[in-house]
């Protein structure tokens, strides 16, 4: 089965795996196959369904995609409770999607918000701001430096050997190896070394391991294994990492990017991520030509996902999936 994914804020681990959850993954299944890759030192936050983001700003703007002129749109920690909520499908898809418009307006998208908070660890604000958060008052930190590490850094065999010494499945397995490969192939490459030698953070982190193996469970379990995309938006800006800033989009996530249609617009921040262009790397087989195209697939399917992402973005940051 072939899953489509609306990119139009881009795409990470978190928000494809909370696209997947929302698509109607158990969660409960979830955690059951997490478990098995034996890691620990991490709690999951998972905020299903419904979020309201006030003020968003809905852009209509053109761009260029390969050459193409397109008109585009621009927590809690978890408890153990198995909450599975019903599929969505073409109609919700209609409901939630909203066209292209100017100006400052709420939107109301029904989805689902994961990630993984790492123990152990703290971060010291770059700067800060308050902002409106789906719907309550928070102060965000717009950049981070991590003051306590996440303790062991692992490199890429390191990885790999906790993934083939798994009790997943075959399929999962080879999957997550092949994204993390592609990923220490990148980074090596940007840094010109062999991927023997590639050991830092954003390849180490547990959080972009259960993203990266998250997301193949997923895809195993509604029994999809080949992604379509929409050209992705990117960002634009800096973004802090173990090697200081560094320009939107990363080095290694452009080197993964090279052939996959993409656009920039206005909005700043780090869209797509290097674990997201990874899993784009790996599962993605086909792109269509324009966002239009990839709504009217979405228009389409039997069943569809939202999954959102952790930036606060003057346009809904959501990625959406679905299937026929």
């Amino acid at each position: 089965m072939k899953l489509y994914a609306l990119c139009t804020s881009g795409i990470s681990g978190n928000m494809m795996v909370g696209a997947l959850l929302d698509y109607g993954v158990p969660f409960a299944y979830f955690q059951k196959e997490i478990e098995k890759l034996h890691v620990a030192g991490f709690d999951y936050i998972y905020q299903p369904r419904s979020y309201e983001m006030n003020g968003c700003e809905s852009m209509l703007q053109t761009v260029s995609v390969d050459g193409k002129t397109e008109e585009i749109t621009n927590g809690n920690h978890i408890t153990n409770d198995e909450k599975v909520h019903a599929r969505g499908d073409a109609q919700e898809f209609e409901k939630n999607h909203h066209r292209p418009m100017t100006g400052q307006r709420d939107v109301r998208i029904e989805g689902t918000f994961f990630d993984v908070t790492l123990h152990a660890i703290t971060h010291q604000p770059v700067w800060e701001r308050t902002l409106q958060h789906w719907g309550r008052t928070v102060t965000k930190a717009i950049g981070v430096v991590p003051i306590v590490s996440h303790g062991v850094k692992r490199n890429y065999g390191d990885i790999v050997n906790i993934i083939r010494h798994s009790n997943l499945s075959d399929w999962v397995k080879e999957k997550s190896i092949a994204a993390f490969t592609h990923l220490g192939e990148a980074e090596a490459t940007v840094h010109g070394v062999s991927i023997d030698k590639v050991h830092f953070h954003e390849v180490g982190a547990i959080d972009c391991i259960i993203d990266i193996v998250g997301t193949m469970i997923g895809m195993e379990y509604i029994g999809a294994s080949e992604l379509v995309i929409s050209p992705l938006h990117v960002g634009t800006g800096q973004v802090y990492c173990d090697h200081g800033w560094m320009p939107v989009p990363t080095p290694a996530t452009e080197q993964l990017l090279q052939g996959v249609p993409t656009f920039t617009t206005h909005v700043m921040g780090e869209l797509v991520t290097p674990t997201g262009a990874a899993l784009v790397k790996t599962l993605a087989t086909h792109s269509v030509s324009s966002i239009e195209e990839m709504e009217t697939c979405l228009t389409r399917c039997n069943a569809i996902g939202y999954g959102f992402g952790s930036l606060h973005l003057p346009i809904p940051n959501v990625l959406v999936i679905g299937s026929h």
